[in-house]
């Protein structure tokens, strides 16, 4: 349980985020915290200098749901230090009806969008259009419970 009051949080991250020092830090207990407030403002931290800022708020806009973010995001897909973090974070925020035929042409849009992806980015948007539709209360398509069950059958 968070022993701190949320108005109380507020004032510190506020506080850590005017400090470089502290920013990065102060954007991911932005993003850990859930709290509402915070869910449009990671999208003006992803032109930080500080490589850690930006991952943070890379992070945050996808866990968010930042939708002011989705340009930037869209456009990091394309920046090899951070691709893999803004392609699941884009899969997470991009907004889109969830449904598993709408995930399905949505995952061939963020494919084509990235140039491509590799196996470890194919499993990250499969993982973050899954979890969408998992929030939603609909079985996921691309890593379904038997594909996971731990026993090989032979």
């Amino acid at each position: 349980p968070n022993s701190i009051a949320p108005a109380a949080m507020r004032g510190y991250i506020e506080e850590f985020l005017a400090n470089p020092e502290s920013r990065a830090d102060a954007v991911h207990a932005m993003w850990r915290s859930r709290e509402a407030t915070y869910n449009t403002r990671f999208g003006s931290f992803l032109d930080d200098s500080d490589l850690a800022v930006r991952r943070q708020a890379i992070r945050g806009a996808g866990v968010c749901g930042d939708v002011t973010a989705i340009g930037k995001l869209r456009d990091l897909m394309m920046d090899d230090e951070v691709r893999k973090d803004a392609i699941f974070a884009y899969a997470m925020a991009v907004p889109s009806d969830i449904s598993a035929s709408r995930v399905r042409s949505l995952y061939t849009r963020i494919e084509k969008e990235a140039g491509g992806l590799n196996r470890d980015e194919a499993t990250s948007v499969g993982i973050a259009l899954d979890m969408r539709l998992e929030a939603d209360g609909k079985d996921p398509v691309f890593f379904t419970p038997q594909d996971d069950d731990g026993e090989d059958e032979e």
